[in-house]
């Protein structure tokens, strides 16, 4: 009898000490298996991390970044949505909540987010970004340029922003100002810039997956261009550059021999990217 009784002393003990686990401890764990993706792993951290501590936005916010790293959109959105009631100006938190949008193809809700993630945060460069994303998706490419212009203003090194402008330039048909976009775009690290930049350590490394995310979905549109159009040479352009980022080189190389084929005529601007794209292909190759 008293052996039961001290079982039973013990497994209360043991049982108050689980959960006497300090939140903190939980939250980091947690963090910790996000950044190594492993997604399921620190779902289970933050839903017990938001047991003890309900009124923290950040449980619920990294719970839905969880959630967008499995694909999971609707279970993502349920937590941003909860994150947003109990923070609903937090830029940071909008601009997680707008890509996800962005990725459902909701573009109004969207369009709303990033603009109050902007009002919330006027150096909010990833805002910026992705507002810009979503006009040029919609083809409001004039627009699209006004928040290219403005993401330049707080960061100026970004390949992911001479690219993306280069691109909006092309459908445009200003050649010069898209020519002269992506050249600087090549001559800058792909593999920093789209996740390196000075307004926030996080942010950049909370939206590694992301970009990676609209990159692919890029590539899944210039695929759709080059089948409706396959004797226009800018699809084949802008996928070569979605290669170069992706690391494809042999694709790359390939799409820049198209390019090159396609193009009639004798622009030296054009001729002077092509090459530099060549050369890219050389260093990394």
């Amino acid at each position: 009898m008293k052996i039961l009784i001290t079982l039973f002393i013990i497994l209360i003990l043991s049982s108050n000490a689980i959960s006497q686990v300090n939140p903190k401890e939980n939250f980091d764990e947690g963090i910790r298996a996000f950044y190594d993706m492993k997604y399921n792993d620190a779902i289970n951290y933050f839903n017990i991390y938001i047991q003890g501590m309900p009124n923290d936005y950040q449980g619920y916010m990294f719970k839905g970044l969880c959630y967008m790293g499995l694909k999971l959109y609707q279970d993502a959105q349920d937590q941003f949505d909860l994150a947003v009631r109990l923070q609903p100006f937090n830029s940071e938190l909008l601009t997680y909540r707008a890509y996800l949008f962005l990725f459902r193809d909701m573009p109004e809700r969207c369009d709303k987010d990033f603009t109050d993630a902007i009002n919330s945060d006027i150096n909010n460069i990833h805002a910026y970004m992705g507002k810009a994303i979503n006009d040029f998706n919609e083809d409001r490419y004039q627009m699209a340029l006004r928040f290219f212009d403005a993401a330049e203003s707080l960061q100026v090194t970004s390949y992911w922003l001479y690219f993306m402008r280069g691109i909006c330039y092309l459908y445009l048909d200003d050649s010069t100002k898209a020519y002269s976009d992506l050249e600087k775009s090549i001559t800058l690290d792909p593999s920093n810039s789209l996740v390196n930049t000075s307004y926030s350590r996080q942010m950049d490394r909370n939206l590694i997956l992301i970009y990676y995310t609209i990159i692919l979905n890029v590539l899944d549109n210039f695929n759709k261009d080059i089948e409706k159009s396959p004797n226009n040479f800018i699809g084949y352009l802008g996928r070569a550059f979605i290669y170069l980022d992706l690391r494809k080189y042999d694709l790359a190389e390939d799409d820049i021999r198209i390019v090159h084929r396609l193009y009639k005529g004798n622009n030296p601007e054009l001729e002077s990217l092509i090459a530099k794209i060549r050369d890219n292909i050389k260093r990394y190759k």
